[in-house]
C-alpha cells in the first residue's frame, strides 16, 4: 500500500433505513433499496433534503485522487437518493 493510502476495505453500497416503529432488532432494512455502484467507505454522510430525498458523498480516506492505489480509489461522484416512498400514491 503506498503512502497516504487508505487501509478502508468495506464499501456500503446498500442503504439501510432506519424505523424506530418497528420490533426491536427489526428497526434496520434494506428492503426494497438497490445498491450504489459508488463505494462509500470511510468519511461518507448523507443529509436528509427539503423534498425528501437524501444527498449522500463520500469516499476513502486519500489524501488526493491515487489511482490504482488503492482497491476502492478516491471518488469524487455525489447521488441524490430517493426513497421508496417517493413512488407511492399520495392522498390529499
Amino acid at each position: 500500500m503506498s503512502a497516504g493510502s487508505s487501509y478502508a476495505d468495506s464499501p456500503a453500497l446498500t442503504p439501510i433505513i432506519y424505523d424506530p416503529n418497528r420490533p426491536k432488532g427489526k428497526r434496520r432494512s434494506s428492503e426494497g433499496l438497490s445498491a450504489s455502484i459508488i463505494p462509500r467507505i470511510y468519511q461518507s454522510t448523507a443529509i436528509l433534503l427539503n423534498d425528501g430525498s437524501i444527498f449522500v458523498t463520500g469516499s476513502n480516506l486519500n489524501a488526493d485522487v491515487v489511482p490504482l492505489a488503492d482497491r476502492y480509489g478516491t471518488e469524487y461522484y455525489v447521488e441524490k437518493f430517493f426513497l421508496p416512498y417517493f413512488k407511492a400514491l399520495r392522498r390529499l
